[in-house]
């Protein structure tokens, strides 16, 4: 990779970025908080994507993007308990453009979008478990179920 390659390579904090403290949701939602995408910094302080909260302009208020937070906990959550990923990776899966599948958007914009179909959320949704799916059989521990059951076909 040449060092102007380098340069256009977007950091976590570029692409998954800006955030907010965990102070800062937690006097915002309190007990809520427990189930919004939060993650780890090098130095143990949470943060939290503000791309999965809608702002209101009028008031500065915040909401969370319900799609983007039940994908996150039904999904993709688990697979990071399992360690088939990390939260930084997982976030980036999020919130980084799909040029070819979503035209350049992130999942969290689209699913941010108030004219975003219950088809194309159906869509994600089956598409985040098939990347999850990946992640889980490229992890070391992943044992496909017939040799785990000791049944697979042998020579």
């Amino acid at each position: 990779m040449t060092h102007e390659e380098e340069r256009s390579v977007p950091s976590w904090n570029e692409l998954i970025g800006p955030f907010y403290t965990a102070s800062t949701v937690a006097e915002k939602f309190g007990e809520q908080a427990d189930r919004f995408i939060a993650l780890k910094t090098s130095d143990g302080q949470t943060v939290y994507p503000q791309r999965q909260f809608i702002t209101n302009t009028e008031d500065g208020s915040i909401a969370p993007i319900d799609p983007l937070i039940s994908l996150w906990n039904s999904h993709i959550e688990p697979a990071i308990k399992k360690r088939f990923v990390d939260g930084w990776t997982a976030a980036g899966y999020l919130f980084a453009p799909r040029t070819k599948l979503l035209q350049g958007r992130s999942i969290a914009a689209v699913l941010s979008a108030r004219n975003v179909t219950d088809e194309a959320a159906a869509d994600i949704t089956e598409y985040t478990r098939w990347i999850v799916e990946r992640w889980s059989f490229q992890h070391p521990r992943w044992t496909p179920k017939l040799l785990q059951q000791g049944s697979a076909p042998t020579n």
